[in-house]
Formats: C-alpha cells, sequence, structure tokens
C-alpha cells in the first residue's frame, strides 16, 4: 500500500504542474435530467425509513435503509427497480453503506451510529454470511476504495468526526487494519469543524480524496493527498437545513467536482487541477431535485457515476431513485446486467426525447462501447416508433453487448450507453415474465389469463383460474425469480382444475441435450391436497410424487425426466403445449380448494459432476467439529510469518481420513509488490476427505529443527466423515 500511495502522488504532483486534463464527458444538463428508476426498498422491507449513502459499484447500485425498526440493505442492478439481493435487518445493528470489494466476491458494510465495525458478506447478502470484524474502535459510515485492498473513511463517533482513516481490508480471512501510510495512528483530523459525512476517491484525479463538512452553515470542502494525508481547502457553501443537513457528498468525475448538499440541491465545478477549483459549471436546485423525486424530504445521499450520465439520489423515506439523460435512450429491455435471459429476446428501449431515429449496435464483446456506424457491431437504423431488435437466436451461457445512439433532427447523435445482458444455460418454457396489464384491445397486451387458458369459461368441468381480477393480473409478490409468477386458484368441487399454454418456442425439448423439465410452485398450508400433475400435447401426464405438494409453504422445485413423457409416445421435437393441473386428471373425484403459485418453467441439460465443497476454518475454529462428506475439502487458514522461522506442520503419527493436498500455501499479509520484508500472513492447508471415519487434525506451530522443543502454538480440530 505505502508504494502504491508514493505512486499517487507523482501522478498528483504532474497534474499540478500543468499536465494537460482529460475531460472524458460533460455534467447533464439540468433541463435533460430525468427518472429512470425508482428504487423502493422501503417497499420491500414493509416499512420505509431515512435512506443513507446509496452508492453504485460495477452497474450495481447499493441501497441502505437505516434506523429501527425497518434496517436493510438491498442490490439493484443498474436501471432495474427489482432487487438481485436484499437483506431485512429489522431492528439489528445498523449499517450506513454498502458496496462491492474491488477485487473480491463479497460486499464490504461499514457500521453507523450504534456500532464500530466493517462486516463482510455474501453477495446474495444472507446475513448468515456475514463476518464481523470489531478491532477499529471508529463506527465508520461512509468509504470509499482507494486500490484493491484499501479504503478511505470517515468516523460517526463523536470526536473523531473530523478525522479521515485509511484502513486495510482483507477479505478472506476477513480482516481490518490501520493502514500506517500517513502516521503512525492510521488517521489525520482535518480541518472540518463539525463532521464529515462522506469521503470519495477521485476520479481523473485518483491519487485525491474530496470531502466537506457538514452541519454547518458556512460548509467548507476540501480535498486530500492520498500519498500523504494534507488536505487543502477548495472552497466554501452557504448552506441551509435542518436536522442531519448540510454539505454530504463532494465527488470529482471527469475533472468536474459535484458537491451535493441535503437541502441546498447539487453545485457543479470544473476543476483546474486536482487542488484547484474553477468556475460553477451548472447546479441542480432543490426545487429541480424535489421535482424529480416527488418528495421535499433531505437528501441524505448521492453518487454519480458512468462519466456523469448517471445518479442516485436519496429521495425520502424507503426511496431512490436514478436520475438519467432525457436524451438517451433508456429502459432497457432486457435489464442491463440480466441475466438467464431468453435464447429468442427481442431488444427494446425507450427512446430520448429528441430523437429521430435510432441507431443499433449488437455483439459480443465490449467494442460495443465505442463502436461506430463502420464497426461490424452496427446493425442498422430505426425508425422513431420503431423501438425494438431481434437479434436472432442467441447463444446459451453467453453476455451479449448493445447500445442505441439518438440521432435528433440536424443529426447530433446522442451517444448511448453500454448495455449487457447474459443468456441463460438452460431453456425458459415460461418465466411469467412478459405477461402485462395493457387492454386486451390495445397493442402489446399479453395478459397473463390470456396465455393460460383456464376454466374461466368452462367452470363446470375445470375449476382453475389464472391470474387476478384486476391489475396487476400476476403475482408480484410471491414471486420464485424475476418480478412475477403465475397465481393458480383451484376448486375442485368439479373434479380437476388445470391451466394450459401453448408453445411457439422452445418446441423441440432435445435442442442442446436437454433432458430435465424443472416447474417451481409453492402452494399454502391451508389449501387442500390435492394430486399435482403436468400434461404435454394433451395427453401424457406425469403426476407428482407428493400427494402434499399443494401444501408447500416455501418454494420448490420439480424434476420431471422428459423419458417421462417420450415412453407415453410425445415426440420431445414437437411439443406443442403444456399443462398444469390438480386433481386426478383419469378418475376425477370431487375435492377441495386452494391457491397456488407457478414460476420458473425451465429445461435443463444433465447436470455436470459438482466441484468439491470447501469447508472453511480458521484459528477461531480450534477445538471444535466439522463434518465432512467424502471428496469434500477441508480449509485450514493459520496465522504464520515463516520469516522467524516458525511454520505450521500436520504432527506426525496420525492416522488419517484425511489427505493432504499438496504443501501449504503462504499468503502474506502485505500486499506491496514485493511484499514488506518480515511481514507475516497465513499458511493455507487443504485436506480431502478420502474415507468414513473420525479423527483429531492436528497442527503445531514449530521450527522444524529445534528437536525436544515445545510447539509455540497447536491447533486441533475433530473432524467427522460419515
Amino acid at each position: 500500500m505505502r508504494r502504491k500511495l508514493f505512486l499517487l502522488a507523482s501522478f498528483i504532483l504532474l497534474v499540478t504542474f500543468g499536465v494537460t486534463k482529460l475531460v472524458l464527458s460533460v455534467p447533464l444538463p439540468s433541463e435533460s435530467l430525468k427518472v429512470g428508476t425508482v428504487i423502493d426498498i422501503g417497499k420491500e422491507l414493509v416499512s420505509s425509513s431515512s435512506m443513507y449513502n446509496p452508492r453504485s459499484f460495477g452497474g450495481k447500485n447499493y441501497i441502505v435503509q437505516i434506523n429501527a425498526p425497518q434496517r436493510g440493505v438491498g442490490c439493484y442492478p443498474a436501471g432495474s427497480p427489482i432487487y438481485e439481493a436484499l437483506a431485512n435487518i429489522g431492528d439489528g445493528a445498523e449499517l450506513r453503506m454498502a458496496g462491492a470489494f474491488r477485487a473480491a466476491d463479497y460486499v464490504l458494510l461499514s457500521g453507523g451510529a450504534d456500532n464500530d465495525y466493517f462486516s463482510r458478506i455474501e453477495p446474495n447478502l444472507n446475513l448468515d454470511t456475514r463476518v464481523l470484524a470489531t478491532n477499529l474502535d471508529i463506527r465508520a459510515s461512509s468509504y470509499d476504495w482507494v486500490d484493491d485492498d484499501t479504503i478511505i473513511h470517515n468516523s460517526y463517533k463523536s470526536g473523531l468526526r473530523a478525522n479521515l482513516y485509511l484502513t486495510d481490508i482483507n477479505p478472506d480471512p476477513f480482516q481490518v487494519t490501520a493502514n500506517t501510510s500517513w502516521n503512525a495512528n492510521g488517521y489525520v483530523t482535518t480541518m472540518a469543524t463539525t463532521r464529515i459525512r462522506n469521503v470519495r476517491a477521485g476520479d481523473i484525479y485518483s491519487g485525491c480524496a474530496y470531502y466537506g463538512d457538514s452541519g454547518t452553515n458556512t460548509a467548507g470542502f476540501w480535498v486530500i493527498d492520498l500519498a500523504t494525508g494534507v488536505s487543502t481547502q477548495l472552497g466554501t457553501l452557504n448552506v441551509t437545513g435542518d436536522g442531519s443537513w448540510g454539505l454530504w457528498t463532494v465527488k470529482e468525475v471527469d475533472g468536474f467536482l459535484y458537491v451535493h448538499t441535503t437541502h441546498d440541491g447539487i453545485y457543479i465545478y470544473n476543476m483546474t487541477d486536482a487542488t484547484t477549483l474553477g468556475t460553477l459549471h451548472t447546479r441542480y436546485t432543490k426545487d429541480k431535485l424535489d421535482a424529480l423525486a416527488e418528495d421535499i424530504n433531505p437528501n441524505w445521499g448521492f453518487d454519480v457515476v458512468d462519466d456523469g450520465a448517471r445518479m442516485l439520489l436519496s429521495a425520502g423515506l424507503g426511496r431512490v431513485i436514478e436520475i438519467t439523460d432525457s436524451r438517451i435512450a433508456d429502459a432497457p429491455n432486457p435489464t442491463s446486467g440480466a441475466v438467464d435471459v431468453r435464447q429468442t429476446s427481442i431488444l427494446s428501449w425507450s427512446p430520448g426525447e429528441a430523437a429521430a431515429s435510432h441507431d443499433v449496435y449488437f455483439g459480443t464483446e465490449d467494442a460495443v462501447k465505442n463502436a461506430d456506424i463502420s464497426s461490424p457491431e452496427y446493425k442498422g437504423s430505426k425508425n422513431l416508433d420503431s423501438e425494438s431488435y431481434d437479434p436472432g437466436k442467441l447463444e446459451w451461457n453467453t453476455t451479449y453487448y448493445w447500445r442505441v445512439d439518438e440521432v435528433e433532427d440536424g443529426g447530433t447523435i446522442q451517444k448511448g450507453n453500454l448495455w449487457s445482458f447474459t443468456t441463460a444455460d438452460f431453456l425458459i418454457v415460461d418465466d411469467m415474465e412478459l405477461y402485462n396489464d395493457i387492454n386486451e384491445d390495445e397493442p402489446g397486451s399479453n395478459r397473463i389469463y390470456l396465455a393460460w387458458l383456464d376454466g374461466f369459461d368452462n367452470p363446470a368441468i375445470n375449476g382453475s383460474i389464472v391470474g387476478y381480477s384486476i391489475v396487476p393480473f400476476a403475482e408480484q409478490t410471491i414471486v420464485h425469480g424475476g418480478r412475477q409468477s403465475m397465481p393458480f386458484s383451484y376448486d375442485n368441487s368439479v373434479g380437476k382444475s388445470e391451466a394450459t399454454l401453448t408453445l411457439t418456442y422452445p418446441r423441440d425439448w432435445t435442442e442442446n441435450g436437454v433432458n430435465t423439465l424443472v416447474i417451481w410452485y409453492i402452494g399454502d398450508a391451508a389449501n387442500a391436497a390435492e394430486p399435482m400433475y403436468v400434461v404435454l400435447n394433451g395427453n401424457a401426464v406425469v403426476n407428482h410424487d407428493n400427494p402434499d405438494a399443494t401444501m408447500a409453504t416455501s418454494w420448490k422445485a420439480w424434476n420431471i425426466d422428459l423419458q417421462a413423457f417420450a415412453d407415453q409416445g410425445v415426440s420431445l421435437t414437437s411439443v406443442t403445449s403444456i399443462t398444469l393441473g390438480l386433481g386426478n386428471r383419469n378418475n376425477l373425484v370431487a375435492g377441495g380448494s386452494g391457491m397456488m403459485y407457478f414460476d420458473d418453467i425451465r429445461l435443463y441439460r444433465p447436470a455436470p459432476e459438482p466441484l468439491p465443497i470447501e469447508v472453511h476454518v480458521d484459528e477461531n475454529g480450534a477445538d471444535s467439529q466439522v463434518e465432512l462428506e467424502q471428496g469434500q475439502i477441508l480449509v485450514v487458514t493459520l496465522e504464520s510469518n515463516p520469516t522467524t522461522g516458525y511454520r505450521w506442520e500436520q504432527a506426525k503419527n496420525q492416522e488419517s481420513i484425511l489427505e493432504q493436498m499438496g504443501e501449504a500455501e503462504f499468503k502474506p499479509s502485505d500486499t506491496g509488490e514485493p511484499p514488506l520484508v518480515g511481514a507475516g500472513g497465513w499458511e493455507i492447508f487443504r485436506f480431502k476427505a478420502i474415507s468414513a471415519g473420525q479423527m483429531t487434525l492436528q497442527l503445531v506451530y514449530h521450527r522444524s529443527w529445534e528437536e525436544g522443543v515445545e510447539p509455540l502454538k497447536t491447533f486441533s480440530l475433530q473432524v467427522v466423515v460419515p
């Protein structure tokens, strides 16, 4: 880290002494701002509270709701109101910011007003995967990455609120330690008089970070040199507010400085260089932001990314808005970053406000971002009111990139954003995502009950009703994946309830070697128990082997070998319809009623052999017991410093049900190039469970040449392989 910061300092000097800055784009004009997406995490958490420091990392928005009793954090793909992951913390320990690690597949959470911790969590935000680090008594509420393993952050703790800290983050095993590049304390006390709400690393001026003084009317804002910890004041703003207010966020993007306040809007300045403020370029007034947010609450958080083309703004209780450019194409379908997309998708978008036509770019590489009409990625021009493109049948499990440029009258081109999606590694029969609530007589109408034909018109012989009687017709809360599932009410007083979908694609149920039909379903404990069945081509029936399937209270996957249909004469290369039903189709008997939900009907290829599952333990797991299946890998990580002569080694003469996989790997704690001489780290052992039994795995930390000397440390673990 020290070496990295030294190089950053050199870059700052070059900028200061006259190197021309490269301005990649300019901030959006105030009149071109529009709301692209409303993220309503409060709705997802059932109760709304204050929003705090929304951030965007790697095309994903990380949204935090603070304050009990309904705290939470969500991850949303850029441009999407549908969360990819959500953690409902309730009245648990507060956090004030979330963001992705730069160089590891984890999310870093920072604490807030009532705790001291940083924590690491899996990208799915499963709270059971959360690992805490409580060794720094700081209460950081905001941070930013300055390199792959170091953050700069503030402190919420009284008496420390004018400090800025450098902290090193090791993702696995998760550890946070003070970085001493500035001084032995790992922090500097700035010239802020009240508190620092945020600190953000520079963009073009990446050797700097920017921050301001919150909670004071005459609010200063500064740049700090990441190499030296020395701050330079850039200016002041006279701001107003009440409660938690004032100058909140200062961020440099493409050589422009965004100075965001809670009550007075956003000021955007030209930067002469990293440490010199230029003229005011533009301003987004609070009235303008309130109109976009449809709310007059203070804006307790702001971020700007994508060269200034996309902004996040806290917009009242429970809501964050994504602000975009009204001049460019928007609302891509599939949403950017979407996964498991159909291989037969038609791409669509919303036009920019002054578009006369659209130039479409599409390909499998991110060269699309810089393509022009002479590039092979250019797919032609589309007229206004023709906002769609058919790329043809796509490959499985492949990431595609696309872009739409808006061509205005007079020839001005508004370059579009780079969008991407990844196709599914399976065939989608129906994921319920294409249905809408458009009136039946209007273009584009695709109501779910018109696709899945139920018993509505024949209630005397079919007791099913698909969809609801009012909009939305599809279920949008009880879903397995995406945003919708199919509600299916049944009344088997007439003997059966079923609904049938006529297929257009896929009809070849042998494509790419698929052999398994998977149907996701959920019921209710209050439902009447009824047999569940599926029918292909109107006559080949397969029944669920659980007679109580309708009473399932969590989502279940029903896996069906397609051979079961082929054995009944179905040509798997020509499947024309699928029917979902409840009851005994071949021997009708009056039964009960209830409500089911179906989602994500898919066709899968044979599953590959799973990789061995790794079970991780460290010194905190000493003297505990771990259970492994045969073939699983046990990974043991222990602190070590080989420069002292001490190394970990498995104790000799152990009867073992484990097989050590190669030599231990050493991972230094110092990640500089080269690592700091004398620095410690971790030794990582891998053992494979090779036979059933139980044993005590014992490792000793010693100097191998010192005979008769007790080891400095020992590590023991009970291992059971059933």
